[in-house]
């Protein structure tokens, strides 16, 4: 939308007086102006413009929603940025495998190994180049006080003198994921992480791609402070029940145990869903497991397809006063009100029995037939 700026009058030679309208100017125009100022101060690359590491409450999802933009900066502008993808989604610097070559090669196949060898060099070679060409860039994203944490932590020369990527991302990612707080306070970090997952509630009007976020992003938290939710030893054994494995090996153990703890969360994140929207979901659920029933889904993922798959047929949001959707019912004469009118009724007449206790529109008792005299003349 634009708006016109007033019209402004302009003496001309001749003595006269003539309108000239000058440019329309866009709506909001002072702030986006404001906003390319302030990414300009701060050197961002245009393409990481609305990205930034910043201290906030919802520093984990913060993170992680930068941290992908970050992935899809570098795939676009760095060569063999795939490289340097996996290299920030791994939190760590990709090795490579380097070809082998066979005794009894010929000549051809040692020529082709050759150039194998030196791609694997080049490819080594510049992955690090970009990770420290990296550096400036991840610098450049994080706002001034989560810089100044940063600078102030005690590996931070080492690491600027390196210009290492990956140690700067993971000072960031644990001054943003334990709110500044330090290894002193570990067991406060502990308390409010597991707080925060266990309380962790799609608002209503959320999407469910953004409460999905959050709830991975809480959980990421307390995965990096070491606190093991969902895991215990009965969870993995009812695992094992369920797939009728009697004399379980250690790698069927490890994964019955991976699968009790991915279900807790599962549990966890549809438990957590819009009360407004999916009450009636969840109360089915938890009828099914009164009649010893298992409805959970067994990952988050198959949690969130079924609440996209849950359908709603008073539009996208329910008014939270329809049975079909939260489970409420509402009557609309009470018992109480129905023995209040009955008392009432009791010193009325009708006018057609003139018995008393009802009215007239009430009556069932027939009036006689009168036949009807038909006059002649």
């Amino acid at each position: 939308m634009v708006e016109p700026v007033d019209t402004a009058k302009v003496k001309t030679e001749e003595g006269g007086e003539e309108k000239r309208f000058s440019s329309f100017k866009k709506k909001n125009q002072g702030r986006n102006a404001n906003a390319t100022a302030k990414q300009a101060d701060r050197d961002v690359p245009e393409l990481l413009g609305c990205v930034e590491f910043s201290m906030d409450r919802n520093g984990p999802d913060l993170y992680i929603k930068a941290v992908e933009k970050l992935q899809l900066y570098t795939s676009t502008t760095y060569k063999n940025g795939a490289d340097m993808c996996k290299s920030i989604k791994q939190e760590k610097t990709v090795t490579f495998v380097p070809p082998e070559l066979d005794e009894n090669a010929t000549s051809t196949q040692r020529e082709m190994w050759n150039i194998r060898a030196n791609n694997t060099i080049k490819r080594e070679e510049l992955l690090e180049a970009n990770l420290e060409a990296m550096y400036e860039v991840t610098m450049s994203i994080c706002d001034p006080v989560l810089k100044d944490q940063v600078c102030n932590n005690k590996l931070y020369e080492d690491i600027d003198e390196r210009q290492d990527t990956l140690a700067l991302r993971k000072i960031i990612k644990k001054t943003m994921y334990s709110n500044r707080d330090d290894d002193t306070h570990m067991g406060y970090n502990h308390v409010i992480a597991m707080s925060n997952y266990y309380w962790v509630q799609q608002e209503r009007f959320q999407s469910l791609q953004d409460y999905r976020d959050q709830f991975v992003a809480y959980r990421k938290v307390c995965e990096q402070l070491g606190s093991k939710v969902g895991e215990s030893e009965d969870g993995a054994t009812n695992v094992l029940k369920k797939e009728n494995i009697v004399n379980p090996t250690q790698q069927q153990k490890d994964e019955a145990a991976k699968k009790a703890v991915e279900e807790h969360h599962a549990i966890q994140f549809i438990l957590g869903a819009d009360k407004y929207k999916y009450g009636k979901l969840l109360k089915d659920m938890k009828n099914d497991v009164i009649l010893k029933k298992d409805p959970f889904p067994k990952t988050v993922a198959e949690a969130c397809h079924v609440l996209s798959k849950w359908p709603n047929s008073y539009g996208k949001y329910s008014s939270g006063k329809v049975d079909s959707n939260d489970g409420i019912a509402f009557t609309t004469v009470t018992d109480e009100k129905e023995a209040n009118k009955n008392e009432k009724k009791k010193g009325i007449t009708c006018f057609k029995c003139k018995k008393k206790g009802h009215y007239s529109n009430e009556c069932t008792k027939e009036l006689p037939v009168t036949s009807e005299k038909v006059l002649t003349s």
